[in-house]
């Protein structure tokens, strides 16, 4: 007998194919491409199992080394991609187009026609249909003549559709556009948004947007890249082509929404204000480092150009709406193993996702714009769990058997080095790994928002149950 196990989509892959016959077992795992196999080898019961087990054994070590190998040869560049799932897939494609130029065709390959095809689809469709119902996909309502209040850019995230509910809860007309609005949340459906497609670094969408619109809330991310040069290009050039909209626009608030890796955070001796600075050094990762420009940009716009720009700096943000396992707290290795960014005992700059957009939301609609401008605000709320706090308590409510796993600074810097020779080796463009990034990731600092509360009218949750409730519990129900 033979069974075929493919798990997609899991946390935990498993394509595996187990095969047993009268004369042994036969274990393929594709992922990593080992084989074991299993057969009898006429000795009685407990040595029989005692040497299937170390033959088995000693294969999957070896087998393991070698794939190791072959996977660091080819991220060295020394060899050709190697990895099976690749693999699977090239020489499927490969295979087929094969078979078509075959001479002596199968049966098998002449019926690879649209007919065939048709078949397949509508197999799946019966499958789908045999299925519980898919939930029916929501429409952004539709507007003609549309005269918004705020306009949210990149807002149908995780803080955006907080934020958009708040703002139309205070009888404001939102305008939100992103760069995907398929199958909005519910948030965005309201009779008084409007969902517009569109990125931050078109100047004419950005301009079409901000027509007469008196208050901007930039939510948008700005992009990614694989060098400093292209991060820098699409976070930072992203927040001043917004600031140049906003000037055109006569827009009288422009809310930039930072993060607080845009501080250093690594002195567990520092008390983080409102007045405190973003990081200046260039030796930090390229997020941290770009999120750190935008803000020096946008405050130089402030001075010399009257752009009229405030600063928010969400903490680790938490709550229903996004994945528990955050990478505030440390690199989750499938969920399960928490990797710490240090011993896990310090209190980290936690806030729930409502009290970020209650706080934007004050900014927005009830703080005048010369209480705003040119000032900088840490959204971090009162309840400030531990890494290890956070990853018991989130255990316990799931029930998962989850570990939080402290690394020193040290044996962190000794892996990201070994990534970056990898790198090197394949001449890849890689700055040498930020030891002074490691420290700001671990969040060691305290934070005293006090001013937040009182320049913001702001209340963020203070009671430890409820935040638990709201930032952990939420999860298991």
């Amino acid at each position: 007998s033979a069974q075929l196990h493919v798990s997609l989509g899991a946390s935990k892959p498993d394509w595996s194919l187990d095969a047993l016959g009268d004369d042994g077992q036969l274990s393929v795992d594709y992922l990593t491409g080992s084989v074991l196999e299993s057969r009898p080898g006429g000795y009685i019961e407990v040595l029989e199992t005692l040497r299937d087990g170390l033959v088995r054994g000693a294969s999957e070590i070896g087998q393991s080394l070698a794939g190791a190998g072959r996977a660091m040869a080819g991220q060295a560049g020394l060899t050709g991609r190697n990895d099976p799932f690749f693999l699977s897939i090239r020489n499927s494609v490969a295979d087929f187009h094969a078979s078509l130029s075959r001479t002596g065709v199968t049966d098998a390959a002449a019926e690879l026609d649209g007919a065939r095809g048709a078949r397949l689809v509508g197999l799946c469709n019966d499958i789908a249909e045999a299925g519980p119902a898919a939930a029916p996909r929501r429409q952004a309502t539709r507007h003609e003549d549309f005269r918004p209040d705020v306009l949210l850019l990149g807002g149908t995230g995780f803080i955006g559709s907080y934020l958009t509910r708040d703002l139309v809860g205070e009888g404001k007309r939102v305008r939100v556009m992103a760069r995907n609005i398929g199958n909005p949340a519910r948030a965005f459906t309201h009779d008084n948004v409007e969902l517009v497609a569109g990125s931050i670094s078109d100047r004419d969408t950005l301009d079409a947007a901000m027509k007469d619109v008196p208050v901007v809330v930039n939510l948008a991310h700005g992009g990614g890249g694989d060098t400093w040069e292209a991060v820098r290009r699409s976070m930072v050039g992203g927040a001043e082509l917004v600031a140049d909209a906003a000037l055109s626009a006569g827009v009288k608030k422009l809310l930039h929404v930072s993060s607080v890796a845009a501080l250093y955070c690594g002195n567990a001796q520092d008390v983080i204000t409102s007045e405190t600075p973003p990081d200046a050094s260039r030796e930090r990762a390229d997020y941290a480092r770009a999120k750190a420009e935008a803000e020096r940009a946008l405050m130089a716009r402030a001075d010399s150009d009257r752009l009229p720009v405030s600063i928010f700096r969400p903490g680790v943000v938490v709550g229903e709406g996004t994945s528990p396992f955050h990478s505030g707290v440390g690199f989750y290795n499938r969920e399960r193993i928490c990797l710490g960014w240090n011993d896990g005992t310090n209190p980290l700059p936690f806030v729930l996702v409502e009290d970020a957009a209650a706080a934007l939301a004050n900014a927005v609609v009830n703080v005048e714009p010369d209480d705003l401008t040119g000032r900088a605000f840490n959204l971090v709320g009162d309840v400030r769990l531990t890494a290890r706090e956070y990853t018991l308590a989130l255990a316990e409510a799931t029930g998962r058997p989850l570990i939080y796993r402290p690394q020193s600074l040290w044996h962190q810097q000794a892996g990201e080095i070994a990534k970056w020779l990898v790198k090197k080796a394949a001449r890849r463009k890689v700055p040498f790994p930020s030891m002074r990034d490691l420290r700001s990731r671990g969040l060691v600092c305290a934070f005293d928002t006090q001013a937040e509360k009182t320049r913001l009218d702001w209340n963020p949750v203070g009671s430890r149950a409820v935040f638990i409730d709201r930032a952990i519990k939420i999860h298991a129900r």
